[in-house]
């Protein structure tokens, strides 16, 4: 495949913790994770939150969709070491794989100025040595004494002796996959804090994106950061915020409704993400 170019701008998606709650069984939970797993790959979002939408929070169903979305960006050399036997990841099997950049590399060559996703397994003086899915670790020359464990990206500088260099996930200039977090606020506290210079909420009850489109890739033209936030299957964002007392008009920069005349009662949060991405990266792209 080619290589897909890292954002210019960088891309936060929000979800609600509800859109697993009423999913009966683990096995349907896991695959409607993966299914926004993909699409955000799909789309190179760079980050995703995952916010309480209803009082009665769940953490166990915040932690299962995180940790579900991070075994999933993991590259899969790597998911031994990270994730240890647990009950909430016995059906990942059924996921389809990312293949993002970061997944596709020879697990049995290394080549020179290759990037590898790593694992520290020591550190000890200018010394730091590094599980990057090889035979043998990477000996890696480092100023400070990582913390065993620490995921991190390593080039490849040398292939006998097997050496190579640390390299800021920031200066990767392919898209490397997404971050995943939880937010303690709920979404209007969670939009108003947020550092982003546009903020999207999508809604049926939204404009029609035809409507606002010339504004919208103006603003987005001019922005550094983008986060766009869904709303759960059974509540939409206006009624999300509405429990803090706010209206999600007066906490974001645009509310849009991409799928005009939908023939559903209601569009799945999963099925929103895929639409809401699609029609924003074939009508507004990179700008």
């Amino acid at each position: 495949m080619s290589t897909p170019p890292k954002r210019k701008k960088s891309l936060t998606i929000l979800v609600p913790v509800s859109i697993i709650e009423k999913v009966p069984h683990l096995r349907e939970k896991t695959g409607l994770i993966g299914l926004i797993g993909r699409a955000a790959a799909i789309f190179r979002v760079d980050r995703i939150i995952i916010y309480p939408d209803k009082p009665e929070y769940i953490p166990e169903h915040a932690s299962l969709i995180r940790k579900i979305l991070e075994y999933l960006e993991t590259p899969p050399y790597l998911r031994r070491r990270l994730f240890p036997l647990d009950d909430d990841l016995r059906y990942v099997g059924i996921l389809h794989p990312l293949r993002t950049p970061s997944h596709l590399v020879d697990e049995k060559h290394a080549k020179k100025g290759e990037l590898r996703e790593g694992i520290v397994l020591s550190s000890s003086g200018n010394i730091t040595f590094v599980d990057v899915g090889l035979k043998n670790p990477i000996r890696v020359k480092s100023t400070i004494n990582i913390p065993k464990g620490l995921r991190v990206c390593v080039k490849i500088t040398s292939t006998n002796p097997l050496t190579g260099e640390l390299v800021d996930r920031s200066d990767i200039l392919c898209y490397w996959g997404y971050k995943v977090e939880l937010s303690p606020a709920p979404l209007g506290s969670l939009l108003r804090s947020l550092n982003a210079d546009l903020k999207i909420a999508t809604s049926k009850y939204g404009d029609n994106i035809s409507d606002v489109l010339d504004d919208l890739r103006n603003k987005w033209k001019e922005a550094h950061s983008i986060a766009i936030a869904f709303g759960a299957p059974d509540q939409g964002v206006f009624k999300i915020v509405a429990r803090e007392g706010l209206n999600i008009r007066d906490v974001v920069d645009f509310v849009i409704n991409v799928i005009p005349h939908q023939g559903v009662e209601t569009v799945r949060t999963e099925e929103a993400i895929l639409c809401t991405l699609s029609v924003l990266n074939a009508m507004i792209g990179e700008q």
